[in-house]
C-alpha cells in the first residue's frame, strides 16, 4: 500500500485518526447486526432462575472456604519469610561489621554456603508445613 504523503500538507497522524474513525464506524454497524441476531436467545423468563441461584450459593460457599484456606497459607508463608529475612539481614549486618573492622578473614562463608543454608531452611519449613497440614486433616 502506498500513500502520497509527501505530496500533501496533511500530517500522517490525521490520516490515521480518520482511518480509525472509519473502522470504528464500520464495526458499530456490524454490532447492530449482531445484536439483532442475539435477540433470538433465551431470556431470563425462560431460564430456571431458582436452580441458578442454588448453584451460585453453593459455588460462593466453596469459594469462601477455599479463599480462607489460601489466606491462612499466605499469612503463614509471609510470617516465615519475614523471620527468614530478619535473620538474613541480621547475619549480613554482623558480616558487614566484621568486614569494616578488618576481620574479613574470619568471614569465610561463601555465597554458595549461604544459599545452601537458606535452601535447607526452606526444605525444613516446607516439611514442617506438610506435617502440620497432614495433622489437621
Amino acid at each position: 500500500m502506498t500513500t502520497n504523503q509527501t505530496k500533501t500538507r496533511i500530517p500522517a497522524p490525521l490520516y490515521a485518526a480518520a482511518g480509525a474513525a472509519d473502522l470504528a464506524y464500520r464495526k458499530l454497524r456490524d454490532l447492530q447486526t449482531r445484536v439483532a441476531e442475539q435477540r433470538g436467545f433465551p431470556t431470563a423468563r425462560e431460564l430456571d432462575v431458582e436452580k441458578l441461584r442454588g448453584v451460585a450459593k453453593r459455588n460462593v460457599k466453596a469459594f469462601v472456604v477455599s479463599a480462607q484456606a489460601a489466606q491462612e497459607k499466605v499469612i503463614a508463608g509471609a510470617q516465615v519469610a519475614q523471620e527468614k529475612a530478619v535473620e538474613l539481614y541480621t547475619d549480613l549486618v554482623a558480616r558487614g561489621e566484621k568486614v569494616v573492622r578488618g576481620n574479613a578473614r574470619e568471614t569465610s562463608a561463601t555465597a554458595a554456603e549461604i544459599a545452601d543454608t537458606a535452601a535447607a531452611d526452606v526444605r525444613k519449613t516446607t516439611a514442617a508445613k506438610r506435617t502440620r497440614a497432614a495433622a489437621t486433616k
